[in-house]
């Protein structure tokens, strides 16, 4: 995804969108999964520091 992220930045006119959507299709569901296994937590230990 880094690759990817300097050819959009970079090279935006050389942007082979159809690889694009092979990313999103492959790279972000088990990118989705990974957040969201991470959030919970982070959520339970923001509200320690907290103190509630």
């Amino acid at each position: 995804m880094t690759a990817l992220r300097n050819v959009l930045i970079h090279d935006y006119e050389g942007v082979d969108l159809q690889k694009v959507w092979q990313v999103v299709e492959k790279e972000l569901p088990p990118l989705k999964v990974a957040i969201e296994r991470i959030l919970p937590p982070l959520d339970q230990l923001e509200r320690e520091i907290a103190g509630e």
